[in-house]
């Protein structure tokens, strides 16, 4: 979705990654997804200037007053959401909400001229994030898993690289557009020591896309 100073195309083999996550820091990191057979695709650096997100550098910023919220937005939201609890709402600049639709970064949130909204809320004892656009369109729910990730996204961590590595407790199933949706996404974070790396698969165990946030 944001390209800080670089982006790095990892090489894979049949979209598992065959390269060491340690050397990996402070960029971002986007994978192919269509690999063919065995083949390895070579790293590459590619420099690119990312959005600059109002006031916010690597911290999530305030909230967002609902009066600064766009009507048609606010009433979507109501409209969708009728009964919910402890809501709160962020700015969030423009990104290709096609095919990166279900990726986020809190640090890019930002009250200054937001492109994008998101509300944070809980609904059915279960917290939600729904990204919609300034005419209020929906872009994607993403919801907080308390249960275990599906049993090939767990086999596809234990037989990779991260197989060391910790299992985040933020785990998130993410929507295009609501819970009986089939384009879902599971968003994984990956801890060891103080580094901190974010998954993206789909439920068959498919790896989309990693970021390094430390």
């Amino acid at each position: 979705m944001f390209s800080g100073n670089y982006i790095r195309i990892l090489p894979i083999v049949s979209g598992t990654l065959c390269s060491n996550p340690h050397n990996m820091s402070n960029t971002r990191i986007k994978l192919p997804i269509g690999c063919l057979g065995f083949l390895i695709i070579p790293m590459f650096l590619f420099g690119q200037a990312g959005p600059q997100p109002g006031s916010t550098t690597g911290k999530t910023a305030g909230k967002l007053d609902k009066s600064k919220v766009p009507r048609i937005v606010t009433e979507m939201f109501n409209k969708q959401y009728p009964v919910k609890r402890f809501v709160n709402w962020y700015g969030y600049p423009q990104f290709d909400n096609g095919s990166s639709w279900y990726e986020y970064d809190p640090s890019y949130y930002s009250k200054n001229n937001p492109e994008n909204y998101v509300v944070e809320f809980t609904h059915n004892d279960t917290l939600d994030k729904v990204f919609y656009t300034k005419t209020g369109k929906k872009i994607a729910i993403h919801r907080n898993m308390s249960a275990a990730l599906p049993d090939k996204i767990t086999h596809a961590i234990r037989t990779s690289i991260y197989k060391t590595w910790e299992i985040g407790g933020d785990k998130e199933e993410i929507f295009k557009d609501n819970k009986t949706d089939r384009i879902t996404v599971y968003r994984v974070t990956m801890r060891e020591g103080g580094k901190r790396h974010t998954l993206y698969f789909r439920k068959n165990g498919k790896l989309l896309r990693i970021i390094n946030s430390a």
